[in-house]
């Protein structure tokens, strides 16, 4: 089964009605600009790597991209109302995808700029709404290093906290620990059925 949202970004990912946050396949044009966000201090506090990204680092992770473990987007966003023009606010991805398990990492960011407006929720439910429908996921799963404000809408999105992993990582002089958490394909569709009831 190899199904890939990039075969067809706009039937699959941004077909819904909600046509204002829009989940593209990440293209080789795309990579000075994701390097560009991923360096920026206020977003590379929260990532795994500790260090700055090359062009190298980039291209290499690119061409990872071949398998069929991941599935990563750019999240593009209408410029304005009455705009036709859209603008990338920030990448999400579906990593370490196991058709064996079913399950895979998500991951996601979104620019300073463009962050406490929505896009963020909207990118993860297009993300999950293909990992449960399309790829046929059972469980989504993350790691949150503490003091991620983003811990709160994963909360509220219906994710459970697994556990905590201590000392995770070592960051700006110090050790970081980490929220592992957790949702199945019933609880977000329970939580899907709920939100759209209000």
């Amino acid at each position: 089964m190899k199904e890939h949202v990039t075969d067809n970004p706009v039937g699959i990912v941004s077909g819904s009605v909600d046509a204002d946050v829009v989940l593209s396949p990440v293209e080789q044009e795309h990579l000075t600009w994701l390097r560009d966000q991923r360096n920026r201090a206020e977003l590379n506090r929260w990532f795994r790597q500790p260090w700055m990204l090359t062009t190298s680092d980039q291209e290499k992770w690119f061409h990872s991209l071949q398998n069929r473990e991941k599935h990563c987007f750019i999240v593009t966003a209408a410029a304005g109302e009455s705009s036709r023009a859209s603008q990338k606010v920030g990448y999400v991805a579906l990593n370490q995808v196991n058709f064996i398990t079913r399950t895979a990492e998500f991951s996601i960011f979104i620019v300073p700029e463009f962050q406490a407006h929505g896009y963020g929720k909207k990118a993860l439910e297009k993300l999950f709404a293909f990992a449960f429908d399309n790829l046929n996921m059972h469980l989504i799963w993350g790691e949150v290093y503490e003091g991620n404000p983003a811990l709160a809408l994963y909360l509220k999105m219906g994710f459970r906290k697994e556990g905590v992993l201590r000392d995770r990582a070592f960051k700006e002089g110090r050790y970081w620990s980490s929220t592992i958490l957790s949702l199945t394909e019933n609880e977000w569709r329970l939580q899907a059925r709920h939100s759209s009831a209000r």
